[in-house]
C-alpha cells in the first residue's frame, strides 16, 4: 500500500526552503545558520524511523512569528512584537494542524 503525499505540504516545505535560501542573508534579514544546516525533512525522519520500533514527533511550541520578529524587527518594534506573540499563541489553538510546521521539534525514538 502506498500513500500519496499531500501536495499542499510539499508546497509549504518548498516555500519555506526557498524563503530560507533566497531571503535570509539578503534585504537586511540576518542569516543565522551555516550553509550545511537545514531543518529535518520528511525523508530524514523516514530514514531515522527505520532503525526504531516507534518514532513520535512532538512540537512543544509554535514560534514562527517570534522568529519573524527577531529576523525582521530585531525585537525593536514592541507593538509588532505583541501582535506576533498573540499570533504564535493563537494559531495552534485555532489551526492545530499547523503545529507540525513549528520550527522546533522533539523526536522520541523507542527500540
Amino acid at each position: 500500500m502506498t500513500r500519496k503525499a499531500d501536495p499542499r505540504h510539499r508546497l509549504s516545505a518548498e516555500s519555506s526552503e526557498a524563503a530560507r535560501k533566497h531571503l535570509c542573508g539578503r534585504f537586511g534579514i540576518p542569516k543565522w545558520s551555516t550553509p550545511d544546516e537545514y531543518p529535518l525533512r520528511r525523508s530524514d525522519l523516514r530514514r531515522l524511523s527505520v532503525s526504531f520500533t516507534r518514532m513520535t514527533t512532538i512540537h512543544p511550541r509554535f514560534d514562527w512569528f517570534f522568529l519573524l520578529n527577531a529576523k525582521l524587527f530585531g525585537f525593536r518594534n514592541l507593538k509588532a512584537g505583541r501582535i506576533l506573540d498573540r499570533l504564535d499563541r493563537a494559531i495552534p489553538v485555532v489551526l492545530p494542524f499547523m503545529r507540525k510546521f513549528a520550527y522546533y521539534q522533539v523526536i522520541v525514538l523507542d527500540r
